[in-house]
């Protein structure tokens, strides 16, 4: 039987675009992945769901007595909803492929392929993130530029009942990376770039963080809305038989500008009501002795009416089932019609918050495409990740083309584990 030189080609060829694509994943190795192979088809659209985890809440008794309820849990097990990105894709000539094998030089061809694949989805992964983050630290605006910032984050995430394990991390932009360095210990350097990931890590004298340098965090541009306290104009539905599924959560707003825009990434605080540890029902005390004050991230653009009134969708939804799943509230009192809410800084303004988060707190996924042609080849990575790697003509162009294609999936499993960080 003859050899099956294409087949080996293609495997040489996937083997060198999966090296730079392994090389450049930062984001995605703090979190949680996996391969939705077998979930997502047709039927499922646009959203693939999976299970979330369950909590509990302890009872007390003086006799060891519960059947007055005291230790009841109602189980309503909720799902983390995947949701299904653009198709990313790159894609070079054949002919050039060819010339780069015969020139022993496939790898420097090749291995930007990987790279521009995992920097564009790390990319898109982090905007999802900052939308999707429910707690934030800090004054929006105000820099990033001591320890102790970074340590205050840190302690915010231990108030709220983030697991302390070693799985824990804070990403910073490269400008908050240089105005810590003059405090900082050193860099994780041992003479030679192996990864981004390598290259990103950051010794921190905060314990239980892993610190990391990114230029992939994203931006946020503030909406229009001049008038930044409104009120709400209705009570919110604050079971988690209604949040379970999605941990969102939508508010009805008024008495802001007219017609004026409220953005994704944009925070909302509420005024007398609370942020609390679920598992023990505390507020949270900040170093001052101040409790303090819950806030919603709003996860999709929205634009208010005439009057200043709209419906906005946010994150970090607020639990106060005190009948029942009280294991899940996270906020001192349920917020009502009429209690007064700020967006947290400027109207129109540029922000660019670092990030702290648990391992848990997101997804990423990718979706196994199905093959073109006999000769593609699906590369697989240890985290569960994929992408497919096709050769086809293109008859109307007359040319032979090499493509990559990469369908990644994002999910928020637990959005009081992310949160936002500005200094204070």
């Amino acid at each position: 039987m003859a050899n099956n030189l294409e087949s080996n080609l293609m495997k040489k060829v996937t083997e060198n675009i999966a090296a730079g694509f392994e090389s450049s994943v930062v984001s995605t190795k703090t979190v949680n992945t996996t391969n939705l192979k077998g979930k997502h088809n047709s039927a499922t659209g646009d959203t693939v769901y999976d299970k979330r985890k369950t909590s509990y809440r302890a009872g007390e008794t003086a006799q060891g007595d519960i059947s007055g309820g005291e230790a009841d849990n109602d189980i309503l097990v909720g799902q983390i909803p995947f949701t299904r990105q653009n198709v990313i894709t790159v894609k070079a000539e054949w002919d050039a492929v060819e010339e780069a094998l015969e020139l022993n030089q496939l790898e420097e061809l090749l291995k930007p392929m990987g790279e521009e694949l995992a920097t564009r989805a790390e990319g898109n992964f982090n905007t999802y993130m900052v939308n999707n983050s429910g707690l934030t630290f800090g004054t929006p605006g105000t820099a990033v530029d001591a320890w102790t910032d970074v340590a205050y984050a840190e302690a915010h995430l231990n108030e709220i009942g983030v697991p302390r394990s070693g799985q824990r991390y804070y990403q910073l932009n490269s400008f908050s990376g240089a105005a810590l360095a003059s405090v900082q210990t050193g860099l994780n350097n041992d003479g030679m770039v192996k990864s981004a990931w390598n290259s990103a890590m950051v010794n921190s004298p905060v314990a239980n963080l892993n610190v990391l340098k990114s230029n992939a965090l994203k931006s946020i541009t503030s909406g229009t809305a001049a008038d930044r306290a409104g009120t709400l104009n209705a009570n919110p539905d604050v079971t988690w038989a209604t949040a379970k599924d999605t941990m969102t959560q939508t508010i009805s707003v008024a008495g802001f500008t007219a017609s004026s825009t409220i953005t994704a990434g944009e925070v909302i605080e509420i005024t007398g009501r609370n942020l609390v540890n679920p598992r023990n029902s505390n507020t949270i005390i900040d170093e001052t002795g101040a409790e303090i004050p819950f806030r919603w991230t709003v996860t999709a653009d929205v634009t208010l009416d005439g009057s200043g009134e709209g419906t906005v969708t946010v994150t970090n939804a607020a639990i106060f089932d005190a009948a029942s799943n009280n294991q899940y509230d996270n906020i001192s009192t349920a917020p009502v019609s009429g209690d007064v809410i700020t967006i947290l800084g400027a109207a129109s303004t540029v922000y660019k918050p670092n990030l702290a988060y648990h391992k848990d707190a997101f997804s990423y996924a990718t979706i196994e495409l199905p093959k073109l042609y006999s000769t593609d080849t699906t590369y697989q990575s240890v985290d569960g990740l994929s992408f497919r790697v096709s050769k086809y003509a293109d008859g109307n162009a007359n040319q032979k083309i090499l493509r990559v294609d990469l369908v990644p999936a994002f999910g928020v499993s637990n959005p009081m584990h992310a949160m936002r960080c500005y200094g204070k």
